[in-house]
């Protein structure tokens, strides 16, 4: 006598196997981009920290406007707080190595974990700006235009900066 699964056993064991591996993907792909949300949560905080030192140093050195070094890095200044330029300023607020980059904004991110540009015009999902600079910053896996990022203002007209966040697609 011969033991082993029948057809309707093994199409059971398959088709129930198909249910958990789905059920799993379906919360991997939710934990991931959970994991994006709160990454950048914590990149906003480290960066409204470092502006909020920046700017006390800026104060404290009598700087409203050229050049200050910061950790090492000779930063630009207007209004007494750091200039939104992602290469020369916020690359290094966010990470101290060459593990972030510029990557252009129609592109995915792939070669670093976070990738970044500033830009003069306008911020996706909001629209354009009425004065001054922007930094935009998201998450490796993304396009800037799949609205997963975050944002720093700086208006260059005398109003303090501002920091914001678009996670309508993470």
């Amino acid at each position: 006598q011969h033991r082993g699964f029948t057809l309707t056993e093994l199409a059971i064991v398959m088709i129930t196997s198909l249910i958990i591996i789905s059920a799993a993907l379906h919360y991997f792909d939710h934990l991931i981009r959970n994991t994006n949300r709160h990454m950048l949560l914590g990149v906003k905080g480290t960066i409204d920290s470092a502006v909020l030192l920046a700017h006390l140093n800026a104060q404290a050195q009598n700087v409203s406007s050229g050049n200050l070094m910061i950790s090492s890095r000779n930063t630009p200044f207007l209004d007494g707080y750091p200039q939104a330029r992602w290469d020369i300023t916020f690359r290094y607020f966010v990470t101290t190595s060459n593990s972030s980059g510029v990557d252009p904004v129609d592109e995915r991110c792939n070669r670093y974990p976070l990738c970044g540009v500033d830009s003069p015009s306008q911020i996706p999902g909001i629209g354009p700006i009425s004065s001054g600079r922007v930094v935009m910053i998201w998450p490796s896996g993304y396009k800037l235009d799949e609205r997963c990022f975050l944002y720093y203002h700086h208006p260059e007209n005398g109003n303090p900066p501002s920091t914001g966040l678009i996670l309508d697609g993470c």
